[in-house]
């Protein structure tokens, strides 16, 4: 046991805000002013702006946002909030470790439910919606894949099987 402790762990630890960081980036890059967005993330929990978000569809004659389409809106968002939940469970019940590929299937999740969404109303869901969406969801992630590291780095340790 003392062998094994003493031997140095050649594992590099992965930088899970880095790497979410770098997907954002590369997702967005084609959006304007993406990089000091990203680098501007606040902590705050994601509150709908319409006038941010929401994009009334041209042969909508209404441009306001109208009570059935607020209430559509915060169905997609509650609907996505909660779908990106069960993944994170699903992720945790796996008992695995940290893997970059978690980061796009939030992504795809995102990009799935707002474009079922927005075929079916009189609005679209701007890119912005999409990218503080994203980095709200990121944080959430990093933290939870944070854990997961740790939590599999603790029982895949061999000196705690060899104690």
């Amino acid at each position: 046991v003392c062998d094994i402790a003493s031997i140095p762990s050649p594992a590099i630890e992965p930088d899970i805000d880095v790497d979410s960081e770098n997907i954002l980036l590369e997702y967005f890059k084609k959006e304007k002013n993406i990089v000091d967005i990203v680098k501007d993330k606040s902590k705050e929990p994601f509150r709908i702006k319409h006038d941010i978000y929401i994009k009334k569809k041209k042969l909508a004659w209404r441009r306001t946002v109208e009570t059935h389409d607020e209430e559509s809106i915060k169905m997609t968002t509650n609907s996505i909030l909660s779908r990106f939940t069960g993944i994170i469970n699903n992720f945790r019940r796996q008992q695995r470790d940290y893997n970059l590929s978690y980061f796009y299937e939030i992504l795809r999740l995102i990009e799935e439910e707002v474009t079922s969404a927005s075929t079916e109303e009189s609005y679209t869901f701007t890119s912005r919606y999409k990218i503080d969406l994203s980095l709200y969801l990121f944080q959430r992630a990093s933290e939870n894949f944070k854990e997961m590291h740790r939590e599999f780095k603790r029982a895949s340790d061999p000196v705690n099987y060899l104690e």
